[in-house]
């Protein structure tokens, strides 16, 4: 298979060959025009190298590898020994407070819950039946109302009953 820059200098050739042949001048100015453009292509195809430098680019990333891994690596310390600390100067101690003493706790009441409803209000019935139609139980409805779950299904069939 001919390479691109052999197609460029046959083309080139054949161009010239044509504008010899040709009696018209402007035909002819084109024609070696086009002939001159293709040896330029080819021209360009010789000095460009065969490979990009992969290997170039290739050295520019291990180097940045290795400067990020220097700039992220744990900076070496050279352990120091321990000196003994002459008697008159303390020795730093971590602050850790004491715990307060827990006595007994006065009795907190606790939140009571609200007074169950008997009745769904008529206008919340749509939103119970979506609520149903994508997934929730007459239990999960009814806790929210705070209400059993049967009560959730009286106040459906009621509904129903007399829209």
């Amino acid at each position: 298979m001919e390479s691109q820059q052999e197609k460029h200098r046959s083309r080139a050739a054949l161009a010239r060959r044509l504008a010899k042949a040709t009696t018209n001048p402007q035909v002819r100015e084109q024609l070696e025009m086009a002939a001159q453009e293709y040896e330029e292509m080819a021209a360009d195809l010789l000095n460009r190298p065969e490979h990009d430098d992969r290997g170039n680019r290739r050295e520019q990333s291990r180097s940045a590898r290795h400067a990020a891994e220097a700039l992220f690596s744990p900076a070496h310390i050279e352990p120091r020994l321990r000196e003994a600390a002459p008697a008159s100067v303390a020795v730093h101690r971590p602050r850790i407070l004491a715990a307060a003493a827990t006595g007994p706790q006065p009795a907190t009441p606790t939140p009571a819950k609200p007074a169950k409803r008997t009745v769904i209000p008529a206008e919340d019935v749509p939103r119970i039946r979506v609520w149903l139609k994508y997934g929730m139980t007459a239990g999960q409805v009814g806790e929210i109302y705070w209400v059993a779950a049967g009560e959730v299904v009286r106040a459906l069939r009621l509904a129903y009953n007399n829209p």
